[in-house]
């Protein structure tokens, strides 16, 4: 097991977040500072739009002391680098995939797929557990960092070169995945192969890779359909499989004044709260619109019974594969009873599919 360092910021919230912010930049005696974002998505991305909102309500609240010095597309820290770059500071605060750092076992409780379709009570239950787990946390205050708030990518789908019919036809595909998804698509006999995002439109384009599946908005913030132009509904049965976290340097948030702190927990809470409906959901109708305009839909995949056999065995398998890893640093079937007691309490009951938000926008 983990043992939790005496911190004693561990200021709980009605999410549970243990919200924390980072602060690299110069600091001057009027207590402003100037803190890095580091981001390997692009602008338009519905985490930075969030993340954007994010840094602006923080700016606000403290009345202008704490601002933000921001690098998009990768140009400070790329995808699977972010941990490792809040931890030597090289950014104060980033977005981070736990998917691309396997070695946070805990924090990949969030990568294991067919546990629910309601985005934004996977993102409270997540959060909540982050705040009332010590071990979950300790994964991370035990590498001087601390997680602001996490929250998911939409449910995945498949953009591939040539037209699927069903679920069988992935059978033998050669297919762009990472985490959870990896597993998933494995199991429908699908060949997963990593390719790291800035180089997947390549890997299709050249035949590396015959398809690749993201939730909507990195398909189309890549561009993907452009060599990939046949988008399939996969995340109808594997529901949520990945989540993200702007997660911080922890000594650039104890840097910080109690008040500064405190309003950055606050905002924290907002954003994650209302993430899926206020940021997630628009961009993905957007999305959705964007390529029927392009002459692209989201197709559903069936046959049905198979998406439920699927469903079943392997969400078994990825919990029974979390369990023994996670088994090392904490009682891991309690806490992914507790993670999921969060999503049902959470839960809202509505959980529209990828292909019928796009059928609606």
């Amino acid at each position: 097991m983990h043992h939790k360092k005496a911190l004693g910021l561990l200021a709980a919230t009605s999410l549970g977040l243990l919200t924390a912010c980072g602060g690299g930049g110069a600091s001057s005696s009027d207590g402003e500072v100037t803190l890095t974002f580091a981001s390997f998505l692009t602008e338009e991305h519905p985490a930075s739009v969030a993340g954007d909102a994010w840094m602006k309500e923080v700016t606000e609240r403290t009345d202008g002391a704490v601002t933000f010095e921001t690098f998009y597309n990768g140009s400070l820290c790329g995808a699977p680098d972010s941990i490792s770059c809040a931890e030597d500071r090289t950014a104060d605060v980033v977005m981070a995939v736990p998917a691309y750092n396997p070695d946070m076992t805990l924090a990949n409780i969030g990568s294991n797929a067919f546990v629910t379709s309601d985005l934004q009570a996977n993102g409270d239950a997540l959060n909540k557990l982050y705040q009332e787990n010590d071990d979950f946390r300790a994964e991370y205050e035990d590498r001087g960092l601390t997680m602001l708030w996490t929250f998911n990518n939409s449910m995945p789908v498949m953009a591939s070169v040539d037209e699927v019919g069903s679920l069988e036809d992935i059978d033998g595909m050669s297919v762009r995945a990472s985490g959870a998804m990896s597993t998933g698509i494995a199991a429908l006999g699908a060949n997963p192969v990593a390719v790291d995002p800035a180089e997947i439109y390549e890997s299709l384009e050249r035949g590396v890779v015959e398809g690749a599946a993201f939730p909507l908005e990195s398909i189309v913030d890549y561009r993907l359909t452009e060599v990939a132009p046949h988008v399939y509904d996969l995340g109808e049965f594997m529901g949520s499989y990945a989540m993200n976290a702007y997660t911080m340097n922890l000594d650039a948030f104890e840097s910080l004044s109690d008040d500064h702190q405190d309003a950055i927990r606050e905002v924290s809470e907002e954003i994650a709260g209302r993430y899926v409906a206020d940021y997630l959901i628009p961009t993905m109708e957007e999305n959705c619109r964007s390529l029927a305009d392009a002459g692209t839909t989201v197709d559903r995949l069936g046959p049905e019974a198979l998406g439920e056999k699927w469903a079943d065995e392997a969400g078994d398998e990825q919990r029974q594969a979390w369990e023994m890893a996670a088994s090392e640093y904490t009682d891991a079937t309690a806490m992914f009873d507790a993670y999921l007691a969060n999503i049902e309490e959470a839960s809202s009951g509505d959980a529209p599919t990828t292909a019928e938000i796009c059928a609606g926008a």
